[in-house]
């Protein structure tokens, strides 16, 4: 990723990090779990929360309830709100990634759910171009390996 992508996305993340006093974490991560960058409020060595298993684990479920839509014609996933004792995780799709916040119990739902898809579009595009640069990256490197492997015997 291109590092004003990373510096981007970072800012991105902190924007809507601090857009309401509940919002502790904010991840975004690819379709299969990877967790690209995050941000969190109030972290010590002794809460720090497994941000790669999050990730992991929210992606796997983001599938699912995919699938589940798709068996009944639905279409893509828009959103996902996870409401627990102590707080709620809510995710949305952002192109080809998944953008996560996780609050506590006393926030406004609207609100971060719009915040939320007021930056998505943007991630998106970056994710867009990430993954573009990343194809690319690839074939350049697979048309060097068989030009310099120098294969092509003629005699």
């Amino acid at each position: 990723m291109l590092d004003k992508d990373d510096q981007l996305i970072d800012e991105i993340l902190k924007k809507i990090l601090t857009s309401s006093p509940g919002i502790r974490y904010v991840i975004l991560m690819d379709r299969n779990g990877f967790t690209i960058s995050y941000s969190a409020k109030f972290v010590s060595s002794n809460h720090a929360l497994p941000i790669e298993r999050l990730g992991a684990i929210g992606g796997a479920i983001y599938s699912a309830i995919e699938e589940q839509g798709a068996c009944i014609n639905y279409n893509e996933v828009d959103s996902l709100a996870v409401g627990y004792k102590n707080g709620y995780i809510f995710s949305i799709s952002a192109g080809e990634g998944i953008l996560t916040s996780i609050t506590d119990k006393k926030i406004n739902q609207g609100m971060i759910s719009n915040v939320m898809k007021r930056y998505r579009g943007m991630l998106a595009k970056i994710l867009g171009r990430y993954l573009q640069q990343d194809q690319s990256d690839e074939i350049s490197e697979e048309l060097k390996s068989l030009l310099s492997e120098n294969k092509l015997d003629i005699a």
